[in-house]
């Protein structure tokens, strides 16, 4: 296999190359070193969650919840 790959440059250069997915990959699928944003994310739910609230359907608390953690980047 090794002699086939050394006579055949072009396999080589393919082998060679770099692999953006595969960089992606390593950069955005990875666990978090920590659990802040776990925490983040059930601290806003308890937030959500309160007394008054205790009757939110299972859609609009998923709303909810994706709005308070992503406000800020929709600019607001």
């Amino acid at each position: 296999m090794l002699e086939l790959l050394q006579s055949n440059t072009g396999a080589v250069q393919v082998l060679s190359m770099p692999f953006p997915l595969f960089e992606l990959q390593k950069k955005y699928n990875c666990s978090p070193a920590t659990s802040v944003e776990t925490e983040r994310l059930f601290s806003t739910a308890r937030t959500i969650l309160s007394e008054n609230r205790k009757r939110l359907s299972r859609k609009n608390f998923s709303m909810l919840l994706f709005l308070q953690r992503n406000i800020h980047l929709m600019g607001y």
